[in-house]
């Protein structure tokens, strides 16, 4: 994170005034939310041989999740964000996914073995749809539940994932991708709720930004 006054304009250096490195991910955030709650986790991921997938590894044995299934990759760096913020509080965003869109359905078949004591798997949407796609498929075969997070949202959204998924859970940029049905108020969640419950799911969660409740 960057921390300063306004934005830089295009071709501007602006000063800052604090700077923070963190571990991060989605997934990785997930894991070790689900760790603190009291769960054994288990994470598949895939991270370089930097400091970073160095700095992210530890971290996350720090907090008691499993990383023996974390690949290291021979080509491409960790995953990263670079994050700027403004003294209002707003924030520009550059993702560089790097290792993770590795994590394809060849990789996700190396992983099988993870899922045959499993309860669930959750996976979101900053790996390759076909490794998110793959996952599942080898879930159901072992009778393991799935949740799916499809966050970052994507309009052009594999919707066969969401017909493997047994809990779903969507902001309400991704609900519209999903559904169609733009989202301005809880009538426009129940009829998207109701459109996912057709689609696969068991289970529909609709965060609602300001109006979640």
């Amino acid at each position: 994170f960057s921390y300063t006054t306004d934005f830089p304009r295009p071709g501007e250096s602006v000063r800052g005034h604090g700077f923070q490195l963190g571990n991060g991910g989605k997934g990785a955030n997930q894991a070790v939310a689900a760790a603190r709650l009291g769960a054994k986790v288990q994470l598949i991921a895939k991270v370089g041989k930097d400091m970073f997938g160095d700095s992210n590894i530890e971290n996350l044995k720090k907090a008691n999740v499993d990383t023996t299934q974390v690949e290291r990759s021979d080509k491409t760096q960790t995953a990263t964000a670079t994050i700027t913020v403004n003294s209002r509080g707003e924030n520009c965003i550059v993702v560089t996914l790097g290792a993770n869109l590795e994590l394809d359905e060849v990789s996700a078949e190396k992983h099988e073995s993870a899922l045959e004591n499993a309860a669930i798997v959750l996976t979101q949407a900053e790996v390759s749809q076909n490794g998110n796609k793959r996952i599942f498929e080898l879930a159901k075969k072992h009778g393991v539940k799935t949740f799916f997070n499809p966050a970052p949202g994507d309009p052009n959204l594999d919707k066969s994932i969401v017909s493997l998924t047994d809990i779903i859970c969507t902001n309400e940029n991704e609900t519209e991708f999903i559904t169609g049905i733009p989202q301005h108020n809880l009538d426009d969640a129940k009829n998207a709720a109701a459109q996912m419950l057709t689609m696969g799911p068991e289970h529909v969660i609709i965060t609602m930004g300001a109006q979640g409740k």
